[in-house]
C-alpha cells in the first residue's frame, strides 16, 4: 500500500511539473517504474446487443476495475469508448465520466453505417501504457438501406455458428439461463406474458457484499438472427498476453486523476520571441467564475486538468498579461490506442434471414417515427459551486435605479468595488478587502458571462442596460499561479458577451466533453397513459445502466411490447469485493 501511495505522489508531482508533455511525459524522467507500482486497470463494457441495425441504439455501461482483484478502481476519472471498423474507420469515439469506477452512455446507429463486422473497444489514458490492456468486444451491423452488402455476402451458406479464423462463437436462438444464487437471486413473476403486460423482476442480494453492488440490467428480444457472443464479466479479469508489459512507447501516458486533461501549445510567429513561461487561461462561458491558469514550458506546451461535471463544449483559451509578439494557440489532438492486431469475426447473411431483417427494419422505422413520444431524458448535472454563497454579494440591477454607464453603476450602487481611470485613459477595477482596504496593489478577477476580461475598459464601456447582475467577492482568490484580490462576476441579460468579446491572444476552442448520462424511457401502460394507442415495437424493453441492489431486495417493473418471441433478462457487473456477476433469465411473449 505504501508503494502505491508513494507512486501516486510521484505521478502528481510529475503531473504538475514543467516537464509535462500534454497527456504524456518522457519515461526517462520517472524515478521508479510507476507502471509496476500503481495497480493496473481493466475496463469492462456490457452492452445491450452485439447485432445492430441503423435506427437502433447501442446502449452500454462501463466498469473500471483493478486487474488483480476486480475491485472498483477510482484511479482514472475518464474512460474512452470507440466503435471501429476493419479499415480503421472510427464510427464513434466517446468520453465517459467515471464516478466510483462506473459510467454509461449510448450511440444511435446512423443510416450511413456500412454493413460489416466492428469492434467495440474501451480504455483509460493510463491503460495506453500496456499492450493489449484495452477491452474489446465484437459487433455486427446489418444495414438493409444500403445496396452494397459485399462485406456480409461472403458465402451462400447459413451464417457460421463458429468463425474458424477467430474462434468467436455466434449465439443463435435461446441461450441457457445462468444463475449465481451465491451472490444474487433474480426471479421473474412468471415465464410467459402477453403483449403490453407488466413484468416484475425481484432482485435480492444473497450476501451483504453483493447487496451493495452496482450492476446493469437489460431486457431485450433474442433469437432470429445470429449475433456475436458478448464478453462476460469474469473474462475481463483474465490477464491477456503481454498486458502486464509496457507498450514500448518512450512516453508515459498519465492517468486522468481528477477529470479530463486538455493540452495544447502556444506557437510564436517570431523566432526571437519564446513561447515559454507564458501564463495561459481557460474559461468556459456557461460556468460563471470558472477559470484555470497554466504556465507554458519552453516549447509552449500547456495543460489544464478539468474537474468532472463540466458539460459545455465551447471554451476560450488566452495568453494572460502584457504580451509582446505574435502568438497562436492550438489544442493537441487526443491520441488513441494501437488497434492493428485486432481480429474481426466473419459474419454472413443469406436469403433465410430476409424476412427477419425486413421485419426488424420495419419495426425500427415505426419506433423512430414515434420517438418524440418515448424520449430519454438527460440527468441534470449538479452545478459545481465555484465560490460559496456566503462570500458572494449579488446585485440584481433590476432592483435598483439603472444608471447610464457601468462606472456610475459602481459609484452609486456597489460600495465594495470601484472603477479607477488610469493616466493612459484606461480603466481598472478594485475590490475592497474584507477589512475594508482599497489600493491593495492586486487586481480582481473580472469575468463577464463566464469569460475572463483582462482589459477592464471593455467592461466599463459595456452598456449597463445589458447587465442583469453583478456579483462581488471580497476575499483573495488563488487560481494556479494567479492571485486576485476578489472578483467581479457580471452576467448580461442575454448572455451574449462571448459573441462579440475580443482579446489580442484569445482563441475560441471546442472541447470534447464526456457524454451526459441519461434516464432511459420506460414504457408504462395504464388508464392515464395518453399513448396507449400508438404502436409499440420495442425490441429493448428495459435498459438500466446503474442498478443498486439493496440487501433486503428490490423490485423492478416494466411492460412488454407488441413484439412476440423470446426475451432475455441480463443482470451483470461486479460486487464491491470484485466478484463478477452474470445472471440471465428468459421469458416468452405470446
Amino acid at each position: 500500500m505504501m508503494k502505491i501511495i508513494l507512486a501516486m505522489f510521484i505521478v502528481l508531482g510529475i503531473f504538475l511539473s514543467q516537464e509535462m508533455q500534454g497527456q504524456t511525459i518522457d519515461r526517462s524522467l520517472v524515478v521508479d517504474d510507476l507502471t509496476e507500482n500503481i495497480p493496473h486497470e481493466k475496463i469492462y463494457v456490457d452492452y445491450n446487443t452485439s447485432l445492430l441495425f441503423p435506427g437502433e441504439y447501442l446502449l452500454y455501461s462501463v466498469y473500471n476495475v483493478e486487474e488483480d482483484n476486480g475491485e472498483v478502481s477510482n484511479f482514472s476519472k475518464i474512460a474512452y469508448v470507440e466503435m471501429i471498423g476493419k479499415d480503421d474507420s472510427v464510427i464513434f469515439k466517446q468520453k465517459i465520466e467515471l464516478k466510483n469506477g462506473r459510467g454509461s452512455a449510448d450511440f444511435f446507429v446512423p443510416t450511413n453505417t456500412p454493413s460489416g463486422s466492428y469492434k467495440l473497444i474501451a480504455y483509460t489514458n493510463w491503460m495506453k501504457n500496456f499492450k493489449n490492456a484495452f477491452f474489446e468486444g465484437d459487433l455486427v451491423v446489418i444495414n438493409p438501406y444500403q445496396g452494397d452488402q459485399k462485406k456480409l455476402f461472403q458465402d451462400t451458406e447459413v451464417a457460421k455458428e463458429i468463425d474458424l479464423s477467430t474462434g468467436v462463437a455466434l449465439k443463435k436462438g435461446r441461450r441457457e439461463p445462468i444463475e449465481q444464487k451465491d451472490f444474487l437471486d433474480l426471479e421473474l413473476s412468471k415465464k410467459s406474458f402477453g403483449k403490453r403486460e407488466q413484468v416484475q423482476i425481484t432482485i435480492q442480494g444473497m450476501e451483504p457484499d453483493a447487496a451493495a453492488g452496482n450492476y446493469s440490467l437489460s431486457v431485450r428480444k433474442i433469437g432470429g438472427l445470429p449475433a456475436p457472443v458478448e464478453v462476460e464479466p469474469s473474462q475481463v479479469l483474465t490477464k491477456q498476453e503481454n498486458s502486464s508489459k509496457d507498450s514500448g512507447s518512450p512516453m508515459l501516458f498519465l492517468p486522468e486523476l481528477r477529470g479530463q486533461i486538455v493540452s495544447g501549445r502556444v506557437f510564436s510567429g517570431e523566432s526571437e520571441v519564446s513561447p515559454g513561461n507564458r501564463r495561459v487561461a481557460l474559461s468556459i462561458p456557461s460556468y460563471e467564475g470558472f477559470a484555470q491558469f497554466a504556465i507554458t514550458k519552453e516549447n509552449g506546451q500547456f495543460f489544464f486538468n478539468l474537474d468532472s461535471g463540466l458539460r459545455d463544449e465551447s471554451a476560450v483559451i488566452e495568453i494572460v498579461g502584457n504580451v509582446q509578439g505574435n502568438f497562436q494557440i492550438q489544442l493537441d489532438e487526443e491520441e488513441g490506442i494501437t488497434t492493428k492486431d485486432l481480429k474481426f469475426i466473419d459474419y454472413t447473411i443469406n436469403s433465410e434471414m430476409e424476412q427477419e431483417i425486413i421485419q426488424r427494419s420495419l419495426y425500427n422505422q415505426i419506433e423512430n417515427a414515434y420517438f418524440s413520444l418515448k424520449p430519454d431524458t438527460l440527468v441534470p448535472v449538479q452545478e459545481e459551486i465555484i465560490f460559496p454563497k456566503s462570500l458572494v454579494e449579488t446585485y440584481n440591477l433590476d432592483d435598483y435605479t439603472r444608471f447610464e454607464g457601468v462606472q456610475e453603476t459602481f459609484l452609486e450602487i456597489i460600495k465594495s468595488a470601484r472603477v479607477i481611470k488610469e493616466k493612459d485613459n484606461t480603466y481598472v477595477f478594485e475590490v475592497r478587502g474584507l477589512l475594508g482596504h482599497l489600493n491593495m496593489g492586486v487586481r480582481p478577477l473580472v469575468m463577464v458571462d463566464g469569460i475572463l476580461v483582462q482589459d477592464h475598459s471593455s467592461l466599463v464601456n459595456l452598456d449597463s442596460n445589458r447587465i442583469q447582475t453583478i456579483k462581488i467577492i471580497r476575499d483573495k482568490i488563488y487560481l494556479g499561479p494567479e492571485i486576485y484580490q476578489g472578483a467581479i462576476l457580471v452576467e448580461t441579460i442575454n448572455g451574449d458577451f462571448p459573441d462579440f468579446h475580443t482579446a489580442p491572444y484569445a482563441e475560441n476552442v471546442e472541447l470534447v466533453q464526456p457524454e451526459i448520462p441519461k434516464r432511459y424511457f420506460k414504457q408504462v401502460y395504464n388508464a392515464e397513459n395518453k399513448n396507449n394507442r400508438i404502436p409499440d415495437y420495442r425490441y429493448q424493453l428495459l435498459w438500466q445502466p446503474m442498478v443498486y441492489v439493496e440487501e433486503n431486495g428490490g423490485k423492478i417493473e416494466f411492460f412488454t411490447s407488441d413484439v412476440d418471441g423470446d426475451f432475455e433478462v441480463v443482470l451483470e457487473g461486479f460486487t464491491p469485493s470484485g466478484k463478477p456477476v452474470l445472471i440471465r433469465k428468459t421469458f416468452t411473449v405470446e
